[in-house]
Formats: C-alpha cells, sequence, structure tokens
C-alpha cells in the first residue's frame, strides 16, 4: 500500500514539476536600445528623425492564483529607465516645435515614467 502512495506521488511530483519547466518558459531576457526612424507630420516638409526606443522582451514568471486554481502568467515590460528631453523644431517657416524624449537606458525593472501617469 504504501508503495502505491509513494508511486503516486512520485506521479505528482514530476507531474507537478514538468509543468514548472513547461509555464516558465523562457528566463533570458532581451532588453535594449535600438535605433528606429520615425516620420513626423509636423512641418511642411516631413523630417524623419531616427531616435532610439527600448525594444525586445523581459522574462515572465509564472505565479500560482488561488481564485482562478491555475497559473498565471507575469511578465515584466521592457521600459525607460532613464531618459533625456529634447526639443525639434520645424526648419521651415512654420517653426512648429515638439518635445522628444530620448531614451538611455533600458531595463525590465519598474519604469521611470510610472511617475507621470498620475499627471
Amino acid at each position: 500500500m504504501s508503495l502505491y502512495i509513494g508511486n503516486l506521488l512520485l506521479i505528482i511530483f514530476i507531474g507537478i514539476h514538468m509543468k514548472m519547466i513547461y509555464v516558465h518558459g523562457n528566463i533570458n531576457q532581451i532588453c535594449q536600445l535600438e535605433n528606429r526612424t520615425f516620420i513626423f507630420n509636423i512641418c511642411k516638409i516631413r523630417p524623419s528623425l531616427t531616435i532610439p526606443v527600448c525594444a525586445g522582451y523581459c522574462s515572465s514568471i509564472t505565479q500560482w492564483n488561488f481564485n482562478l486554481n491555475q497559473f498565471v502568467r507575469r511578465t515584466n515590460e521592457c521600459t525607460v529607465i532613464e531618459h533625456r528631453t529634447e526639443y525639434f523644431v520645424c526648419p521651415d517657416s512654420t517653426h512648429t516645435a515638439i518635445e522628444l524624449m530620448i531614451p538611455l537606458k533600458c531595463s525590465c525593472i519598474k519604469s521611470s515614467c510610472n511617475r507621470y501617469k498620475s499627471l
């Protein structure tokens, strides 16, 4: 009888272990700055600017949700953690200006931009 219980516990343990390996997925993260070209429709002659952006993905974790009785995936976003501000003024007669936020560092941790959400 104890042999059956031991085998049953072993099978359950192996099943949970295999499920944990499956749900954790890729633990490597690729969150980095990449240059992207944007065309702004603010000037008579549309300028194209190459600006760095945060791109990539972050590792995901899974947590057991007791309300749903299942594993739930939690993923952090690749976000800006440090930036500088620059002004761009159209070279044409309109002299329209925009303020650009240029990312300097990216990370999978909480964004420094979150403080602006409440404004």
